[in-house]
């Protein structure tokens, strides 16, 4: 087992150039015979500065197909983390309350990791958290019609998109380019400019 991680260690390292993703635990079938692949789940501590000073801290669980988050709080992983966007704007919305959305302009000069908090459908306004600054909150608001809104970050715009029905999903510009585009990925950028890109996260 122990030789297994740090290869799984090596692997992920070796694809981001990040020495502060460490591996820390491999998930197991209850089968103690049962040999441990690469496509099993992981969990991941992931911290990581960001050119703005920005220090984020996540337990996270990976898996063939995307990575969820160890809600502190509850102590359970529960809620999804977006580097992708969610695609035209009329075909689906992937970002649910509690989530947490990669934003990084099209530059690459900074990243943000918001959590979406909350919505009042009533005055048409959402709620983040910059999860770098806990229990500081945004509230946006958003368009009736169009059922879209802009967070601001360094003085860029990012738009998200607005479900119309429970259970009120977001759909997200993560580079802030302007469009909804499910091939575009917003990555991490650390302080000293290197990135991390989901895939390296990802099981194998």
């Amino acid at each position: 087992m122990k030789a297994l991680k740090t290869t799984l260690t090596s692997l992920v390292l070796a694809a981001c150039g990040c020495n502060d993703v460490v591996v820390t635990k491999q998930l197991v079938s209850s089968n103690a015979n049962k040999p441990v692949s690469q496509s099993s789940p992981l969990s991941f501590d992931i911290s990581f500065t960001t050119k703005q000073n920005l220090n984020y801290n996540f337990e996270v669980l990976a898996y063939r197909k995307g990575i969820i988050v160890l809600d502190p709080v509850f102590q359970r992983y529960s809620d999804q983390m977006h580097f992708y966007e969610a695609g035209p704007v009329n075909r689906f919305r992937n970002v649910n309350i509690g989530d947490f959305v990669v934003l990084t302009d099209k530059q690459q000069e900074f990243t943000h990791v918001m959590r979406y908090f909350g919505i009042n459908t009533l005055t048409q306004e959402v709620t983040f958290e910059d999860t770098a600054i806990p229990g500081v909150l945004q509230t946006i608001p958003y368009n009736s019609t169009t059922r879209v809104g802009k967070v601001q970050l360094n003085g860029k715009s990012f738009a998200f998109i607005v479900e119309r029905s429970p259970p009120y999903r977001l759909g997200f510009d993560n580079n802030g380019d302007g469009q909804f585009d499910g091939d575009d990925q917003a990555p991490i950028v650390k302080s000293d400019g290197s990135k991390i890109l989901e895939e390296h996260l990802l099981p194998k």
